[in-house]
């Protein structure tokens, strides 16, 4: 029974992360495929962005769900890339930053 709460859980948190991103990318690209393994805490994410010929893949060793103020919120924390400058420009801009998910993550 656990296995199937958990199993449903990262399921709508994977929904909730996956809409958020790509309501924040329209237009630049698109995440194809988002798993989040609630027990290590992990997230790793595939992105195609326009202009690049191949996958962009996105993993944070690392995350904190919190709930404030009446939402639920995300951080992510040690961001790694398949690409060297958007490791930078992630751990820089969005590491440890919290962000309020849509409500289907609750």
């Amino acid at each position: 029974m656990n296995n199937l709460l958990a199993s449903l859980k990262e399921a709508a948190l994977q929904a909730a992360l996956k809409n958020f991103i790509n309501q924040e990318i329209a237009g630049i690209g698109v995440v194809t495929d988002c798993v989040i393994d609630t027990s290590r805490k992990t997230i790793q994410m595939k992105l195609e962005l326009k202009g690049e010929t191949s996958p962009i893949e996105i993993n944070a060793d690392e995350y904190e769900l919190s709930e404030q103020d009446g939402g639920v919120h995300l951080a992510l924390r040690k961001i790694s890339t398949s690409r060297e400058w958007i490791t930078g420009l992630l751990n820089k801009y969005v590491a440890s930053r919290n962000f309020r998910l849509p409500n289907a993550a609750r």
